[in-house]
């Protein structure tokens, strides 16, 4: 969840409780809600973060060359021509 949308639904639950007159108690009640969901989401967000880095910026381990078509149809028992097509089945 985006910063702009945690805090539109904070400020939603806090004109609700102004538009309601609750008490203070309940108000207060009502902002330790609103820092817990905004503290979870923030969580929720770096945990997010943290499986993108994992996922997609993993190295392979040293495995760092491009293989040619070339050499991935070889390996499939194909021989490929100057032009791109196949040319021979192995």
């Amino acid at each position: 969840m985006q910063d702009s949308e945690i805090l539109a639904t904070v400020y939603r639950w806090m004109s609700q409780s102004l538009d309601r007159c609750e008490s203070v108690a309940v108000m207060g009640n009502r902002l330790a809600d609103c820092k817990e969901y905004i503290d979870e989401q923030w969580k929720l967000q770096d945990e997010h973060k943290e499986w993108q880095s994992e996922v997609f910026a993993k190295n392979d381990d040293g495995q760092r060359y491009n293989m040619d078509v070339k050499e991935t149809e070889r390996h499939r028992g194909l021989e490929i021509g100057p032009d791109g097509t196949v040319t021979d089945l192995k």
